[in-house]
């Protein structure tokens, strides 16, 4: 997984570019969503595995699917020719399976230049509204944009919390400063 959101990354940067340009970050953020999705599906998955299948047969078969959910369409004033160009490039350099990657690194970016950011914030007990509330502010003032908290539940945890955001992780759970502590005393022995 993380060697294919590592690929993912240089394509999605340059769609992101791409697409800032024209304007039409929201048109390609719903293609790429769409594509994601259907790579997903069972008929899709087995072609896209089959070794058979060329890269650029497998590309055309999607961009006909794209073409066909979005009734006709992608023509040139959607950037219908750099989206065939996309999925022929990945098609040919065997990359037609990151899609989902690509499609959630794309979000992120766009996410992040409309200062928008997702929280993933897991806690042994379901947050209160004031602490809730707190680790908003926080993280809104530290990130400099509108936090988007989506909460769950863990209770291994035991207390504390551990937050998610882009690549960065701040385990302030019981159990993470425990097994420190641990560490720190395992050293100090040996």
């Amino acid at each position: 997984m993380a060697q294919q959101r590592t690929i993912a990354r240089p394509y999605a940067a340059a769609l992101f570019e791409l697409a800032s340009k024209d304007d039409s970050v929201g048109l390609w953020s719903e293609r790429l969503d769409f594509l994601a999705r259907a790579c997903k599906h069972e008929a899709i998955e087995k072609m896209l595995a089959d070794p058979a299948l060329p890269g650029e047969v497998k590309a055309h078969h999607l961009f006909d699917l794209l073409e066909a959910h979005f009734g006709g369409q992608a023509d040139e004033q959607t950037g219908a020719a750099a989206l065939r160009n996309f999925v022929l490039l990945l098609g040919m350099n065997k990359r037609l399976d990151v899609f989902s990657e690509i499609a959630e690194e794309f979000a992120r970016l766009r996410q992040a230049s409309e200062k928008r950011h997702q929280v993933f914030v897991t806690t042994a007990f379901p947050l209160e509204g004031a602490q809730r509330e707190q680790i908003e502010t926080r993280l809104s003032n530290k990130l400099g944009g509108q936090v988007e908290i989506h909460e769950q539940t863990d209770d291994s945890l035991v207390g504390g919390a551990i937050i998610r955001y882009g690549d960065q992780v701040i385990d302030g759970s019981l159990r993470g400063r425990l097994s420190k502590l641990r560490e720190s005393l395992l050293k100090r022995a040996a």
